[in-house]
């Protein structure tokens, strides 16, 4: 009775539609001590074959022209060679129950499935892989996607109001991943840069590139247009509430496409949303860490909801500063020269204990000099010098001792 029960569960029976005399002459087919399927079907109602072929479609288009695994799919009164220790034989014949799937791994008797329902997941526990066609991939993207548009929408659901205490340490951060660093103050007051940028020291050479920044009163980017000539090939905006913590970014691009971005914080995460006319999805979120407020962990995602990559970990120093980002299968390490330097001097990425690019940053006050270097060898040098007088400043960029851009700050 109990063994009865069993092969009600799991959709198996004994297999003694196998013989082992084959048994008419000659075989149609041949699986010889290697992994393979057989299909098989002795009726036309289709409520009953429906799912069979289903399944069996995606198994033949799945493994069909690969030699990992045989597939065959018999006809009536056809007869399969299995040539495993022992030999045996099935033949498609009106006696046997209406479908089924024969599963062989080469070495045992092969084993009969009777319910295409549990095709897949007998497949997967008779072979100890899992079976990710075309189709299950479809059905897990489709899936890992609402997962991602419900989080999203959870977290947009969320109350939390932002409050005093928290603004003052995500605007302390030094680190931050979400608020844009202060720009250059001159002694002059203005709430607009404009930056253009040339190809010569003298000025003659023209790139066409002209970007243009406002600031509100509290010295916080609100817009930033980049033109190519008359052409607007970029404009980001910036809105922030009332602490002037961005809550929103709406970017354009040249062909006029709109994207926007909600920022949600509360007191244990911080989170990017991506909004679009019909869709919503989690793009990024950071937990923070209870006291400070910097994130300890991050994860970015696709517009399909996918992770990018690893869950990335970071680690401070005594004075909040980002000495490391670990991602599992790489690491960043950052060092700084004097206890009060906000920026790096060192950036070193290493993979299996091996520094693979390394950054190396001299600073003084009009220069600043970076040496690329990739697995030990330098492979690039660039140096910005930076002039400033009233209410003007140019940066000089070169690379590898050749002058690669000149930029002009007009500060209005």
């Amino acid at each position: 009775m109990v063994t009865g029960l069993l092969l009600l569960l799991t959709g198996c029976s004994p297999t003694a539609l196998l013989l082992e005399k084959n048994p008419k002459s000659g075989t149609d087919f041949e699986i010889k001590k290697q992994q393979g399927l057989v299909f098989y079907k002795q009726t036309e109602d289709s409520s009953a074959i429906a799912k069979h072929d289903e399944i069996q479609k995606r198994f033949t288009a799945h493994f069909g022209k690969t030699s990992e695994l045989k597939v065959i799919v018999t006809k009536t009164d056809q007869v399969v060679k299995f040539t495993n220790t022992k030999d045996y034989y099935f033949r498609n014949k009106k006696t046997n129950p209406p479908v089924g799937l024969l599963l062989c791994n080469g070495k045992d008797k092969p084993q009969l499935v009777k319910n295409p329902a549990r095709y897949i997941e007998e497949f997967e526990k008779y072979f100890e892989i899992p079976f990710k066609d075309a189709v299950y991939y479809k059905e897990r993207k489709e899936k890992i996607k609402q997962l991602n548009k419900q989080k999203a929408q959870d977290i947009l659901d969320d109350k939390f109001t932002m409050n005093e205490k928290l603004a003052a340490k995500i605007q302390k951060s030094p680190y931050a991943l979400y608020v844009p660093k202060t720009r250059f103050s001159p002694k002059c007051k203005n709430n607009k840069i404009v930056i253009t940028v040339y190809k010569d020291v003298a000025k003659k050479k023209k790139t066409g590139i002209q970007i243009t920044e406002l600031y509100d009163q509290n010295n916080q980017i609100t817009k930033y247009t980049k033109m190519q000539g008359k052409t607007v090939k970029e404009e980001i905006n910036y809105y922030r509430d009332k602490f002037s913590i961005v809550d929103s970014i709406v970017s354009i691009d040249e062909k006029g496409n709109k994207t926007k971005e909600i920022y949600k914080y509360n007191k244990n995460q911080f989170a990017i949303i991506s909004v679009g006319k019909k869709s919503i999805s989690l793009s990024a979120i950071y937990y923070l860490d209870s006291k400070t407020s910097l994130p300890t962990k991050g994860e970015r995602y696709d517009s399909d909801g996918e992770m990018v990559g690893f869950p990335k970990s970071y680690k401070y120093d005594d004075k909040d500063r980002i000495i490391e980002e670990d991602e599992g299968v790489y690491k960043v390490v950052y060092e700084y020269k004097n206890p009060s330097d906000l920026n790096y001097s060192n950036y070193k990425k290493i993979e299996n204990k091996t520094v693979v690019l390394e950054n190396i940053v001299t600073t003084n006050k009009k220069k600043q000099k970076v040496e690329t270097r990739s697995e030990g060898k330098t492979i690039s040098k660039t140096i910005t010098k930076t002039l400033a007088s009233k209410c003007k400043e140019t940066k000089s960029e070169y690379n590898n001792g050749k002058l690669t851009n000149f930029y002009e700050y007009s500060y209005q």
